[in-house]
């Protein structure tokens, strides 16, 4: 039996949203945020850089707090989940 690679769209897909990302990412919308708004992201990323992602986002979205993690990679949830969850429970009690 051999193995073949299923081809269900993923790659395009996600080839699209890193277009779409680095071309113009979603800034338009961010001005549409009304509610205090917490962003996460380590300064380590490959994946997403912080310098075009978080850090543009707070610039758009009024009422946001960034918090970077030096040097924490892409998945913040399993690298830093405790300081991850601190954070978080100290901006939803702010």
């Amino acid at each position: 039996m051999v193995a073949q690679r299923r081809d269900d769209g993923r790659a395009e897909t996600h080839a699209r949203l890193r277009k779409k990302l680095r071309d113009d990412g979603f800034r338009p919308d961010l001005a549409a945020f009304n509610v205090p708004t917490l962003i996460l992201h380590g300064t380590a990323d490959k994946t997403v850089p912080i310098d075009t992602s978080a850090r543009q986002a707070v610039k758009g979205i009024r009422n946001a707090t960034l918090k970077e993690y030096e040097g924490a990679p892409h998945g913040l949830l399993a690298s830093n989940k405790d300081a991850v969850t601190r954070d978080l429970l100290a901006f939803l009690k702010s």
